[in-house]
């Protein structure tokens, strides 16, 4: 679920999905801004994916369904992409421990 603004109408909303990529954009002014765009986890079968803008808790949220291809449960959503960064260099887990140390 990712939540809008109430005012937010299905036709401000733009999702799209690939076997492995999510992308949600909403049109705020004449702009599409990205909500949520990243490599998917695990793969997809984009045919089955689906999504509606329902009432979520006091607001407003674009529920998204995705049907994996293999079963299994996913620990996350969406892959870093860590090519050319700080998390190629150090290591994932080293950069995780150091944002936890005491500055």
């Amino acid at each position: 679920t990712v939540l809008v603004p109430d005012d937010t109408t299905r036709a401000m909303i733009m999702v799209k999905t690939t076997a492995d990529e999510l992308k949600v954009l909403v049109r705020k002014s004449e702009r599409w801004t990205p909500m949520v765009t990243g490599k998917l986890a695990h793969k997809v079968e984009r045919e089955s994916c689906c999504w509606s803008v329902d009432k979520v808790g006091a607001g407003k949220g674009i529920v998204i369904q995705l049907e994996k291809k293999k079963t299994g449960s996913w620990d996350f959503l969406l892959r870093a992409d860590v090519a050319g960064s700080i998390l190629e260099e150090l290591g994932r887990e080293q950069v995780i421990v150091d944002a936890g140390a005491d500055a």
